[in-house]
């Protein structure tokens, strides 16, 4: 029933000049005097009027769209683009108090602040003999109220806090105490690290401190960047920040110490993280010595070259593996200079003993006998010709022949033997021990420092003697007690 509806079909091109003549006109509101919609939900015939005279014309004269005077609501206001609310579809199922409930239950949900995270701390691990009752009472006053848990090792304890002021305090009485320990940085008291570059290295460190304690900044700790290979100063500075919220606005500056300056993140390093306290070999120059002698261009196309160039690469592992280490290996000068075939009979010998212990035959003991003596046999000969070897080796010219000789010609000092007081002499070990022990037991005994006997009756008499009788003490007469009154009066 819209009366401004356009005709369809031949009659829109005809009427085309009226549908724009009623565009251009401005038309009157209207005001509904009566509630047309029910709000209770049922609908009835009286909810719809249908005489004519219930609906009145108002003139707009200030050209502009007036508002319903019995809509006493306030205009629409803007939705919060931080509240999600999500709908539901069968809402309208629900009774209005119900639905309300919903919505106010899904805008609480949405406005809910979600906890902070709670970051753990490091644990410390304690490798000393303590008396764990009186630790953990000690540890127990320190960690109060949240308390704490050990775990005992078979090196130590393994203490873990639950507080960041606990730990702090565990901490600080363990290296009161001296207490060996080791622990792990904690991640609130990490420093915050940055990079200032285009400052000069000249410039005073105590100076670039004052300057950001000024700007509202906690400096610990600034360091000059040095070249890695030449070791020369640059134009950047390490500084470590205490912990603040505030510290990402550094990055914001740009004027420092007179200069201007560009302030970064520091890089992350490529080289594989190592505690050189704890591992044994250096794999920045592993890797570094496995770069430069190992080649990729290498062609395989045969069996031969496959195992040639496995062969390489695990001599190029091995030898990379050794230059790195960084603790040199303990050799065995004994074992140096064995053959394969000594290591053998070594070996056979320790089987046919092994074999013996367990069954005690005499077939296996003419077996460990004649490896026995045939490996002393082989030593003996191994012996001489290392012998002969080296005396075929020296030479008069580099001295070597001198310092033997003179090693050989050197009289050897002997320990000359003790003397008895009946002058008889000891010549063995044992004659020699006895005689010192008796010597030092007769030279040092303790003084003898009892008193005179006369002095000791007179300590006893003066002992027993009994103290002198006390006389009685006067009786006080009332005169006394008048004098003492009067005196506390005044």
């Amino acid at each position: 029933m819209n009366s401004n509806r356009q005709p369809t079909g031949s009659h829109s091109f005809t009427n085309k000049s009226k549908t724009t003549n009623q565009k251009n006109k401005q038309l009157s509101p209207l005001i509904i005097p009566k509630t047309l919609i029910n709000q209770t939900g049922s609908y009835s015939p009286s909810d719809f009027s249908d005489n004519e005279n219930d609906w009145q014309t108002v003139t707009n004269e200030s050209g502009k769209r007036q508002r319903s005077p019995n809509i006493l609501s306030s205009p629409l206001s803007k939705k919060d683009a931080s509240i999600f609310i999500s709908l539901n579809r069968f809402s309208p199922l629900a009774p209005p108090n119900e639905e309300f409930q919903m919505v106010t239950d899904n805008i609480e949900q949405s406005q809910e602040v979600t906890p902070p995270k709670t970051v753990n701390l490091p644990p410390t691990f304690i490798e000393s003999n303590l008396n764990f009752n009186n630790f953990t009472a000690k540890i127990k006053e320190l960690t109060q109220p949240d308390g704490f848990e050990c775990k005992t090792f078979t090196k130590g304890v393994k203490l873990r806090t639950f507080n960041s002021d606990s730990y702090r305090s565990v901490v600080k009485f363990l290296k009161e105490s001296q207490v060996p320990f080791h622990s792990f940085q904690n991640k609130e008291s990490k420093p915050y690290r940055i990079v200032i570059k285009n400052l000069h290295p000249t410039k005073d460190i105590s100076f670039i401190k004052d300057e950001l304690t000024s700007l509202g900044f906690q400096p610990r700790n600034i360091m000059n960047v040095l070249h890695r290979q030449s070791k020369a100063p640059l134009p950047m500075f390490f500084i470590d920040l205490e912990p603040d919220i505030n510290n990402p606005e550094i990055f914001k500056l740009s004027l420092l110490c007179y200069s201007k300056i560009k302030v970064e993140a520091p890089r992350p390093k490529k080289d594989t993280p190592q505690c050189l306290h704890c591992q044994s070999y250096d794999w920045n120059k592993f890797r570094y010595i496995m770069s430069t002698s190992s080649s990729l261009n290498i062609k395989l196309k045969n069996p031969t070259d496959i195992d040639t160039a496995i062969n390489t690469l695990t001599n190029n592992i091995q030898d990379s593996f050794r230059i790195s280490s960084t603790t040199s290996a303990t050799q065995d000068n004994s074992s140096r200079n064995i053959t394969p075939e000594k290591r053998e009979l070594i070996s056979q010998k320790h089987r046919a003993q092994n074999t013996l212990q367990r069954t005690h035959y005499p077939i296996d003991k003419q077996r460990y006998n004649y490896f026995s003596n045939k490996l002393k046999s082989t030593l003996k000969k191994h012996q001489n010709q290392l012998y002969t070897s080296h005396i075929q080796s020296l030479s008069p010219s580099n001295g070597s022949l001198w310092r033997k000789t003179k090693s050989l010609l050197k009289h050897k000092s002997t320990i000359p033997p003790l003397r008895y007081q009946r002058n008889n002499l000891a010549t063995t070990d044992q004659d020699k021990s006895d005689l010192l022990a008796n010597h030092l037991a007769n030279t040092f005994k303790p003084h003898n420092i009892s008193p005179d006997d006369t002095h000791m009756i007179q300590v006893d008499q003066f002992i027993s003697s009994l103290l002198p009788i006390a006389l009685p003490a006067s009786p006080t007469t009332p005169s006394e007690v008048l004098s003492i009154v009067k005196k506390t009066q005044e």
